[in-house]
């Protein structure tokens, strides 16, 4: 579609690319021709929730707009049978496609498109009915990633477009996680090969934009922190305290292990601790309460995260912007917040939702930025004639380190450019999610970033990249929907979602 933006020698490779990374897109397609198809009637088969499995990446399973939604099943297949087969045993299973097309028709450092995907397949094993642990569940999740960046393939900047592009776009165990509940509901425990976004400084609206801004966790913090990015795994554990319904403050350890976040290598079957440089250790306080109706907490909340892991203060094209180069000890401090301001009508799950995110870097020269924050506004269904709609709306700034972009500058420098790198970059997002079945959402999506900065290439520009215009489109096929399987009773649902993140 945008051949004509580039030059005539790579439309040929970019065909082929194309082709090649539809493949898991068309799959799933062909796979809708071969199976029954869910009706609303009654039958045999009634989902929950499609909430089972939260993620930091994950936008529909997320998603406050389509947790009510509850098909149900006509004319059982065997595969059908067998999934309800497990689910009366304590075996849930989950699963989700999602395809990312981002093009930029001006701006940046040239201009094209892109496209990515993300397969990911989960199950949940309730303990206390296979076994007899009461309390317990153990999760586990693969995914499989391929296509291509954006933002790193034409626009030159670290904020990502395509929200899921990642971890060397591949295959990969991402996580094998024990869950314990305590005390009446009042403590709960995770351990195993794990990642701190699923836990802390998060929020399930995050991922209702195609954006990376916010989503999993906000942008900024693997920038001045040392952590694994969802969906490769560390070990690690956390243990949240609820001593009330409203607050509840929650504490974690996490490995930091280069070799453990190599996917390409290790796909996530590389369980060892020999190559470990250090640990974080975040902590989360907050007061959350509920809006009869709402699809969400309303929750204000505030945490830090301090790493205790060797790093490199280098800038990724080799310039210092510390002394020592190689340091330790950095610590971030966030403040989120997020309220439904407004419904149509009392116990509505419609209604207005506003967010604010601030991070702030407190190690000084150490960190490569020292400030983002974060607005945002949800419009739960904005029609009354589609409750399960909702338009998004985001928009945050980046604020880079003086040191950090003193080293940058260096860098062009050396290479005779002139121009000082800017210190703020903004990314902004607005969209609106289609739920066109209980199975299926498009979100088309317009995005912005002014002042891209200039580290999406493997090279620095020798001058500051043009701000640029992005076209976007998400779409996402829940598997285990469009297929019937019976997804976890809301007890069930609620103690993993719980234990993980609080919300939903």
């Amino acid at each position: 579609m945008f051949a004509s933006w580039e030059s005539s020698s790579n439309i040929a490779v970019d065909k082929e690319k194309l082709l090649i990374r539809m493949l898991p897109a068309s799959a799933v397609l062909s796979c809708m021709l071969c199976v029954p198809i869910a009706a609303h009637a009654q039958g045999a088969v009634t989902p929950q929730s499609n909430t089972l499995f939260p993620s930091g990446n994950n936008p529909t399973l997320n998603s406050p707009s389509i947790s009510a939604l509850t098909p149900v099943y006509l004319n059982l297949s065997p595969f059908q049978k067998l999934t309800q087969d497990a689910y009366d045993h304590g075996i849930y299973f989950n699963s989700y496609y999602i395809g990312e097309f981002a093009a930029n028709p001006v701006g940046g450092e040239r201009q094209g498109d892109a496209y990515n995907g993300h397969l990911r397949v989960d199950g949940a094993f309730d303990l206390d009915k296979l076994i007899g642990i009461p309390g317990a569940s153990l999760h586990i999740t693969f995914t499989d990633r391929s296509g291509e960046n954006l933002s790193a393939k034409r626009i030159d900047s670290d904020a990502f477009v395509q929200q899921l592009y990642g971890s060397d776009e591949t295959y990969i165990l991402s996580k094998v996680e024990y869950l314990q509940r305590l005390f009446n509901n009042h403590v709960d425990v995770m351990v195993g090969h794990m990642d701190l976004s699923d836990t802390f400084d998060r929020s399930a609206f995050y991922c209702l934009f195609q954006s990376d801004l916010n989503c999993g966790n906000p942008n900024g913090l693997a920038k001045d922190i040392t952590k694994a990015n969802f969906p490769t795994p560390v070990w690690g554990g956390a243990v949240r305290i609820k001593p009330t319904e409203n607050i509840y403050a929650i504490a974690g350890a996490y490995q930091v292990d280069p070799d453990q976040t190599n996917p390409e290598t290790t796909h996530g079957f590389n369980w060892g601790t020999g190559e470990s440089t250090g640990y974080t250790l975040p902590v989360e306080v907050g007061y959350l309460w509920k809006t009869p109706g709402a699809v969400d907490y309303n929750r204000y909340d505030i945490g830090t995260v301090m790493d205790h892991a060797t790093y490199s203060a280098k800038t990724a094209f080799g310039k210092a912007f510390y002394s020592p180069s190689s340091i330790n000890g950095r610590t971030v401090y966030y403040l989120q917040a997020q309220q439904l301001v407004w419904q149509p009508e009392k116990n509505s799950r419609r209604g207005l939702w506003l967010l604010g995110y601030t991070m702030y870097g407190a190690s000084g020269s150490k960190q490569q930025q020292n400030w983002q924050w974060t607005t945002a506004a949800v419009w739960e269904g904005p029609f009354a004639s589609r409750p399960y709609d909702y338009v998004g709306f985001e928009f945050g700034g980046s604020h880079y380190n003086n040191a950090f972009l003193d080293a940058l500058y260096a860098t062009r420098r050396a290479e005779h450019g002139t121009e000082y790198p800017n210190a703020w970059q903004f990314v902004g997002e607005l969209n609106y999610g289609i739920q066109l079945t209980p199975w299926l959402q498009f979100l088309p999506n317009i995005q912005w970033i002014i002042h891209p900065d200039g580290l999406g290439f493997t090279q620095y520009t020798v001058k500051n990249v043009p701000s640029t215009f992005v076209v976007g489109l998400q779409f996402n096929v829940n598997l285990a929907q469009f297929l019937g399987v019976p997804t976890a009773p809301k007890d069930m649902m609620d103690w993993i979602n719980n234990s993980a993140a609080y919300t939903r």
